[in-house]
């Protein structure tokens, strides 16, 4: 549903009075990242049991992924030459599996910290809370909730968006505690949806997760999401970005377009759904964000 002109609406109102922008001082540029300390990353690491290693990464074909490629060689001397390759991508969109910077996006005309986009972003880049700002990666335990298999129908549907009430159940049932620090990878099915249907991201309708689901990550005091479909569209809130919203508010990462099918199933395999989650971003400075390979190590 398109936002009508008028008041604020009920749910940006209700996110921002609990928005994290003063929570770790003026000017801080990490947001949720902040909560992910070296304690944090040693329960991660303690996590770790069989040492398996999944990638969390849609793969990216120039040929099909609206990526352009030019390749090109170089000879050094007789015999000895080398391949030469520039790629050119839309780092955000709904293919490439990235990272959003807190800059990426503004609510109600306020970036992450009450900037405002005319005053820090220009064809140079972003001014504040850059890309750069978690150079040393986001690294922390991670918690899946697998909606697609608690479902049992291999995907979310239309008309059937995820709610915080849901994932609260699903964690509930899997007796798996989510952590301030945490990271919450949520699987939705989109690889079976895609299969079934064809592309998620130009569908409309478009399945995927309920603006409820932004509160719950607050009260979680989780650090990073980690989905495969993002926010349900359209959504009943008048809000344009109704999980999305926990980026610019509450300042938890956001890694967008994951594919998760593998991860599901090797949780399933090892009877587990915490493990230690890694994602490094460029050191893309004034960067929006960032295309990853997120690493579940379990």
């Amino acid at each position: 549903m398109t936002a009508e002109p008028g008041p604020t609406p009920a749910h940006r109102t209700e996110v921002a009075a609990q928005r994290n922008w003063a929570r770790w001082g003026a000017g801080d540029q990490r947001g949720a990242a902040n909560l992910i300390t070296g304690e944090r990353r040693r329960t991660a690491a303690r996590s770790v049991t069989t040492g398996r290693c999944v990638s969390l990464a849609r793969v990216v074909d120039p040929d099909t992924h609206g990526v352009t490629r030019r390749v090109s060689t170089i000879e050094r001397a007789p015999g000895d030459g080398a391949v030469m390759e520039q790629l050119e991508f839309q780092c955000h969109g709904f293919e490439l599996t990235h990272v959003d910077a807190l800059s990426h996006l503004w609510i109600g005309g306020e970036m992450w910290g009450g900037h405002r986009p005319d005053r820090v972003v220009s064809p140079a880049g972003i001014q504040i809370a850059d890309i750069d700002q978690w150079h040393d990666g986001l690294v922390t335990r991670a918690v899946l909730v697998d909606v697609a298999g608690h479902r049992g129908s291999g995907y979310v549907e239309i008309g059937n968006p995820v709610s915080g009430e849901e994932i609260r159940a699903i964690l509930d049932r899997q007796g798996t505690a989510v952590e301030p620090g945490d990271a919450l990878v949520v699987h939705c099915g989109r690889r079976a949806w895609e299969t079934r249907f064809g592309s998620w991201g130009a569908a409309d309708p478009r399945p995927g997760l309920d603006a409820s689901c932004a509160l719950l990550l607050r009260e979680l005091d989780v650090a990073v999401l980690v989905w495969d479909m993002m926010d349900v569209n359209p959504n009943d809130t008048g809000a344009a970005w109704p999980v999305h919203i926990v980026l610019q508010a509450f300042g938890i990462a956001l890694v967008d377009n994951a594919e998760l099918t593998e991860l599901a199933a090797a949780c399933a395999e090892e009877g587990r759904s915490a493990f230690m989650l890694v994602v490094a971003p460029l050191r893309l400075v004034r960067g929006s964000g960032s295309p990853v390979n997120p690493l579940a190590i379990l």
